[in-house]
């Protein structure tokens, strides 16, 4: 059962979600962000211990740094509306499979630091190609 989190509409939840609005919420399992919210602040959803399901709107924009930290996701797709990873974005986390789209055009340092599947994706090009980057 997929939980539909936000109910209002998403011009209020873009106003009201700023830097750590759901941090370390333990009993978050599942998210539907709607179509609307433009981006992920920053530390959004960092260390939601129990996120495991998450939809993001095709139109997305952007993922604040460590918006994602943390959190147990197993699968992670990124919308074809950003085009850059920010810093540590999915850090320390057991994400074994990410889709990039063509658009992402800038990873930066540390988007997967510490990720539980692999120690340093940046110096293991096996990894890189299996996000599609080399």
């Amino acid at each position: 059962m997929k939980t539909k989190l936000f109910s209002q509409s998403p011009l209020c939840w873009r106003v009201s979600a700023r830097r750590h609005t759901f941090a370390f919420c333990k009993k978050l399992k599942s998210i539907y962000v709607p179509d609307g919210v433009s981006v992920i602040p920053s530390y959004a959803f960092f260390c939601c211990e129990s996120l495991t399901e998450l939809r993001l709107p095709k139109r997305l924009e952007g993922l604040g740094s460590e918006a994602f930290t943390f959190c147990p996701l197993k699968t992670f797709r990124i919308p074809s509306g950003v085009t850059m990873l920010d810093y540590t974005v999915l850090a320390n986390t057991p994400v074994s499979e990410i889709i990039i789209p063509e658009g992402v055009t800038e990873i930066n340092n540390s988007a997967f630091y510490q990720n539980e599947n692999n120690d340093n994706p940046w110096g293991n090009s096996s990894f890189l190609l299996h996000l599609g980057l080399c």
